[in-house]
This record gives structure tokens, C-alpha cells and sequence, in this order.
């Protein structure tokens, strides 16, 4: 087939193609119920979600258009994607337009949200609709706060909350965790608790250097309350305190950065982010091509990695180290697919030989995420 036929079968048909392939293949769900340890009856599900962008060629910038700055004049492609931490099912997977910001993805799939879920997102989901709808189907939410959004007490005066006040508390008596009953939002009064934690000094300045170059941008600056608050990270959440204390709280938002990992993890490995000068339709149907082929292989790695968990909850296997390997030997598969190869060749038997190199390395002083998991739930 020529190069000018093949260019040419990459058109819309093509791409629905690709993506009903896709949209059956997620809606294809891991039984955990068998497995799951009774501590985690409270929640059906704990959905991590984040956004990843990464750039386009100019030819692409028309469909999937940038928004200035650093990415003028260039395409930009959004990814949205959301997983459920228990049974590592793809629970949403979206290819949108850097314009669609967090926010407006919070409010455009509030129909998404289930009873008992508990959802992990950083701080760019909030909205008071979003944590309005959470409450109202009788789900959870876990997020960190952006600096600039304000909150008071939850008490009969419903005084603003005084942040310097705070800050003196955390350093003088040299507390790790405080935690306060507050109302988000001055229209909405939604009730949360809230729970701060002090960061590192090098955490604080780089924060500062980056608030005071967009105040400089704007022809403004930073206030002292914004500068005080700077000092923190600000958990906000509606999970019981008999459920989570403020300790679990934190440790469970940090599980939130296993979907870094997974971003890592196709960019890296699979180089999604590489995008060659091609047509719009080429290009989606290669992407979406990839995703399955990540699907697919995040189904092998989630079945093996519960094997190996159930016999030591405390440890697992590491997601950049097995689609590493699957890369490696993705050829066999493809062989064995096609029926171009012996069925002696067994491509899962290659994986199951190196699960014991694919352990996750335990970093002195520092918690895995499996160790975090069975601290808070006794897996």
C-alpha cells in the first residue's frame, strides 16, 4: 500500500473507529469486591484525577489551540484522566483542548460522581459546585485549597480565619499537622474541615518567586496574608474524622501523586508527548492507538501487581518498571497476536520471570504508596 492510500484511510471514519475500540475496552471493570479489605467499606471508590498537557505541532494548533505564554503560536493537547486507586480500573480518559480548564471539567462531569466515592483531585478542580454536588450524592472529597481562595470559622461569629496567627502557632510550638472546622465560601458556606501542614523554606521561596512574577506580569503584588498563607499546604475535605484523623488525611492525599507517575510513565516510555508534523486524524488515531495499547497492559500489570500484594501488602511492583519491560518485549506479543510465533514464546512468561525486578525500590525515611495504603486501611 502506498504512502498517499495510507495517508488516506486516516480520516473521521478512522478515528470513531479507534475511539468505540477505546470506549469498549474501558468500560471493562476489575471484580475487587472478593478482595477488598473491610476498612475500606466506606468508600465504593477513591478516584484519583489530574490533567496533563503537552504540545502539538503548529498544523495542530487550530484544533487543539495553546493559550499564549509559553505555548503561543503552538497546539496544546490536554489529557484528563481519572483512575480508581482500589481495583486500578481507567474510570475517564478525555482528549481535550488546553482551553478546558480543571475547573470547567469539575462542573461539565458532576454526573460522573457515585455514593461512597471518594475523589482525590489537586487544587485546580475546585469549584462550590463541584463540593456541593460531592455532598448532595452522599460522596467524599479530598483536595488541597488554592492559596488565594478564602474561607472563615465555622463558629457563631464566623470570623475570617487569621493565618498569621496560625503561622506562629505551627513554629513556636513545632506542631506538624493543624486542623479547623471552616465555611468555603462566603455565598455557598460549605462546611469542611481543613487541614495545613507547614512546607519546607525552598517549597515557600519557590512559591513566592513564582506568585510575584505573575503579580509583577499584572502591575500588582503579593499581599502579607497571601505571603503567610504561602507557608502552607491547605488540605480541605468532608471525610468524618472517626473515618480519616488529620494524619491520615495527609498521608492519604499524597497517594494523589501516583497519577504523576502515570504521566511520567507515558511520556517517558511511550513518548506521547513526541507528536511528528502529521494530519489531525493521523495523529488522534495514533494517540488513541497508544492508549489502548496502555490499557491493555495496565489490565496485565494491575492483575499481577494484586498477586503479589496479596501476599505482601506492604510492597508492589513498580508501574514505570513494568511498562518499561512491556515496551522491551511488546514485539513478542505483537508476534504471538498475529500468529507469526510458536506458543512456546510466551510473552507473559517473560513478565512473570522479571516480577522480582520490578518490585518498587523502598527510599530510606520514605513511605511507598502501597505502605501508605496498608498503614490506613490494615490491607
Amino acid at each position: 500500500m502506498s504512502r498517499e492510500a495510507i495517508h488516506k484511510k486516516f480520516n473521521k471514519n478512522a478515528v470513531e473507529f479507534m475511539k468505540s475500540i477505546f470506549g469498549q475496552l474501558l468500560e471493562k471493570r476489575f471484580n475487587t469486591d472478593n478482595s477488598r479489605p473491610q476498612n475500606l467499606a466506606h468508600f465504593n471508590r477513591i478516584c484519583i484525577k489530574d490533567s496533563s498537557k503537552f504540545r502539538l505541532p503548529d498544523n495542530l494548533s487550530k484544533d487543539y489551540p495553546g493559550y499564549g505564554g509559553s505555548y503561543n503560536c503552538q497546539g496544546l493537547m490536554n489529557l484528563q484522566y481519572e483512575y480508581d486507586f482500589i481495583s486500578g480500573n481507567w474510570e475517564t480518559l478525555e482528549f481535550t483542548k488546553a482551553t478546558r480548564n480543571d475547573q470547567t471539567d469539575s462542573k461539565e462531569t458532576l454526573s460522573e460522581i457515585k455514593r461512597k466515592d471518594l475523589l482525590i483531585r489537586d487544587l485546580g478542580y475546585i469549584t462550590p459546585i463541584y463540593l456541593k454536588e460531592i455532598e448532595k450524592k452522599r460522596a467524599y472529597y479530598l483536595n488541597r485549597l488554592p492559596i488565594a481562595y478564602s474561607m472563615f470559622m465555622d463558629n457563631e461569629n464566623r470570623t475570617a480565619f487569621n493565618w498569621v496567627k496560625t503561622h506562629k502557632k505551627l513554629t513556636n510550638n513545632k506542631i506538624d499537622v493543624l486542623e479547623f472546622d471552616v465555611l468555603l465560601s462566603k455565598k455557598h458556606k460549605i462546611k469542611a474541615r481543613m487541614i495545613i501542614t507547614k512546607v519546607p523554606k525552598e517549597v515557600y521561596d519557590q512559591r513566592i518567586r513564582k506568585a510575584s512574577k505573575q503579580a509583577k506580569s499584572k502591575k500588582c503584588q503579593l499581599s502579607k496574608e497571601y505571603k503567610t498563607k504561602a507557608w502552607f499546604n491547605i488540605f480541605i475535605t468532608n471525610v468524618p474524622c472517626d473515618i480519616f484523623s488529620s494524619e491520615d488525611i495527609v498521608k492519604m492525599y499524597s497517594l494523589r501523586w501516583q497519577i504523576e507517575l502515570v504521566f511520567k510513565t507515558w511520556k517517558s516510555i511511550l513518548r506521547i508527548n513526541e507528536v511528528k508534523a502529521v494530519k489531525k486524524e493521523r495523529f488522534e488515531c495514533q494517540l488513541i492507538a497508544t492508549m489502548i495499547w496502555l490499557l491493555i497492559h495496565n489490565q496485565f500489570f494491575q492483575r499481577i501487581n494484586n498477586l503479589v500484594r496479596k501476599k505482601m501488602p506492604a510492597d508492589g511492583l513498580s508501574l514505570f518498571k513494568f511498562f518499561g519491560l512491556a515496551k522491551e518485549i511488546s514485539s513478542i506479543l505483537r508476534e504471538i497476536i498475529t500468529h507469526r510465533s510458536s506458543p512456546k514464546t510466551s510473552w507473559l512468561n517473560l513478565i512473570i520471570q522479571s516480577v522480582p525486578h520490578m518490585f518498587i525500590e523502598h527510599k530510606k525515611g520514605k513511605r511507598s504508596h502501597c505502605q501508605i495504603f496498608d498503614e490506613l486501611f490494615n490491607v
